[in-house]
């Protein structure tokens, strides 16, 4: 099996001093990582730190399996800013195929422009990803989408999420997030039949969910309310072993990205890399 880590799982890590490129780079190899997937905000937060780590990455033969890029492809709604986020994926593209050799860019952080109706809002997020796609093509790069936890009634269901992949054609494909499709009220069993054949790429963490009413807690819920407490990959409720092994018996063979923003989050990204391959 194939198996990466995200950027943002070790990010702050590394810009802390907590733990060095190098040192992160022999650690995850060991364990089992032959990708890591970048992601565009924390490339940029620090050019000098991005550096040293792709640097520590390439000496541990690890490569680049996505690249994580964060623009609201609809933003205020407007043709200029729209046009402007399909400039910005254009631009990521290149940056994606000439430094970082990766076939494929995921695409997070869209939401309906205020006022937009969510239906409509989809409708118009599949257009933009269609000629997203068509933009990447000539640089070789997939584009796709994740089930959103931060936006649980836009698209983090998969319903929601297929409703928007309709809309925007084969050659756009499918992160298959299986925990954030709890924000939307739904499970990753639930969501394997109406996505698994549009997977390109997936990302595993584990949670905890319980409810607490206190109006004082900002914390982000799910559509039915639950809250989420990130827990040791295998130990939560976020079917880690069942979307894995699924996965692998339909014959799966892109990358599972592991995402762990637990209290010892190096830890734990060690042990899920473990507990991942222990599954295959």
């Amino acid at each position: 099996m194939n198996l990466s880590v995200m950027q943002c799982t070790f990010h702050g890590l590394l810009s802390r001093g907590e733990v060095t490129p190098a040192k992160l780079a022999e650690d995850y190899s060991k364990a089992g990582a032959t990708a890591i997937e970048p992601m565009g905000s924390s490339i940029n937060a620090s050019e000098s730190l991005w550096k040293e780590a792709d640097a520590a990455f390439k000496d541990h033969g690890l490569i680049y399996d996505c690249y994580d890029l964060g623009i609201n492809l609809i933003g205020d709604g407007s043709p200029a800013a729209m046009q402007k986020a399909l400039d910005d994926v254009e631009r990521n593209a290149e940056f994606a195929s000439t430094r970082l050799s990766t076939p494929c860019m995921m695409i997070y952080g869209t939401a309906p422009a205020e006022g937009m109706d969510n239906d409509v809002a989809r409708r118009i997020y599949g257009e933009q990803l269609r000629k997203a796609a068509e933009l990447a093509k000539p640089y070789n790069i997939t584009v796709c989408i994740e089930d959103f936890g931060v936006t649980p009634f836009f698209t983090a269901s998969a319903t929601h999420c297929k409703a928007v992949l309709d809309v925007a054609g084969d050659d756009v494909k499918f992160n298959f997030d299986n925990g954030n499709f709890f924000y939307g009220g739904e499970t990753a069993k639930q969501a394997f039949a109406l996505l698994a054949d549009k997977t390109c790429h997936i990302h595993i963490k584990d949670f905890r969910m319980y409810r607490d009413d206190n109006p004082e807690i900002k914390k982000l819920r799910s559509v039915d309310g639950y809250l989420f407490e990130e827990a040791p990959h295998g130990q939560g409720v976020a079917d880690v072993d069942w979307t894995i092994k699924s996965f692998l018996e339909r014959g799966y063979k892109g990358f599972f990205s592991i995402e762990v923003f637990t209290k010892h989050t190096y830890e734990d990204t060690i042990y899920a890399l473990k507990h991942a391959s222990s599954l295959a």
